[in-house]
């Protein structure tokens, strides 16, 4: 390959193939840009690549611009409404097309705070600075380029927040100073918040005690999250419950016709209850709708030879060698 001197190599594998593959390349003086599937688009990959990942490319296919916008318009809004009143929370909130209403009023909201602390920039720069800080710290992980199937995620706020907390609290120190009584309220307030904080904290963290739990209540607090169903699925067949985990992978379908891994797990489930043809089927189209992705042809093999068909197994083998590079 270092040869060939290529301007450009895709990997069309998975993360577990790719980091090691990229890390392998840079150290051979490779130049030539990476360009992986979306098999490659997690932070495994850039984990296993140990920093060659830096300037590699994602094919993940995106929504039009004008979507992504108006879905960014409204998660600048959603995030400071979670910051007061943080429900509901969940592992993934999954991308889905934004009405206009939403997007226009996100964008009226956003208009009015910003020429707010613009007009107050002499008196209170303090909004300025926080409002500037969160829009703009913000800015990389809102989906105007996107990245994963999220509509946004809770994680990416521990950053921004920084910026409302500075409005927030020079703003109460400044309305603390012009009303010396209202310090006694604020002082009781603080306290209080702080408790109700503490208390919905123990209870969310409640909800990770394991992955059944988890998945179901990010079932419950968000709509058609097809991966919600696709985990929970994945959680009750490591527990041997194949039938409701195979329901669990046809909702994912249902919700998501285009998601190959609902598609792999449920042969999965259906293979484990012994119905291999239905499995066989259930990979295949899999490995339709993703062709890259070695271990759905793996897979596919082990059913072939369940089947007795070793012939069809080696060369479906072959091919998932092919592609993981073994």
């Amino acid at each position: 390959v270092k040869a060939k001197k290529p301007d450009l190599l895709f990997f069309g594998g998975m993360d577990a193939q790719g980091g090691p593959m990229i890390k392998q390349f840079k150290s051979l003086g490779l130049k030539a840009n990476f360009l992986t599937a979306d098999g490659g688009s997690t932070p495994e990959f850039i984990r296993l690549s140990g920093g060659a990942a830096e300037g590699a490319y994602s094919s993940l296919p995106g929504l039009p611009l004008t979507e992504r916008l108006a879905n960014a318009l409204v998660a600048y809004v959603s995030y400071i409404r979670k910051m007061f009143w943080p429900y509901p929370m969940a592992f993934f909130y999954p991308l889905s097309p934004v009405a206009l209403w939403p997007a226009v009023g996100a964008a009226l909201i956003l208009s009015a705070i910003t020429l707010v602390v613009l007009h107050e920039r002499g008196r209170r720069p303090y909004l300025l600075v926080g409002w500037l800080w969160y829009v703009g710290t913000l800015v990389p992980v809102i989906g105007l380029v996107q990245v994963g199937g999220q509509a946004m995620a809770d994680r990416y706020t521990y950053v921004p927040y920084i910026g409302l907390f500075i409005m927030l609290a020079w703003g109460l120190k400044e309305i603390a100073a012009s009303l010396p009584r209202l310090k006694a309220v604020l002082a009781a307030g603080a306290v209080l918040l702080l408790a109700a904080s503490v208390y919905a904290t123990w209870r969310q963290a409640g909800y990770w005690q394991d992955s059944e739990t988890l998945f179901h209540h990010a079932i419950q607090v968000t709509e058609k999250n097809y991966m919600a169903y696709n985990h929970l699925g994945m959680a009750l067949n490591l527990q041997g419950r194949y039938a409701p985990a195979g329901e669990m992978f046809k909702k994912t379908i249902e919700l998501s016709p285009g998601y190959s891994h609902a598609y792999n797990n449920l042969a999965i489930s259906l293979a484990q209850r012994g119905r291999i043809n239905e499995a066989v089927e259930m990979f295949q189209r899999a490995i339709r709708i993703n062709p890259n992705n070695p271990v759905f042809y793996r897979n596919l093999a082990e059913a072939y030879r369940q089947q007795g068909k070793a012939a069809a197994a080696a060369a479906v083998l072959q091919e998932a060698q092919k592609l993981s590079g073994r």
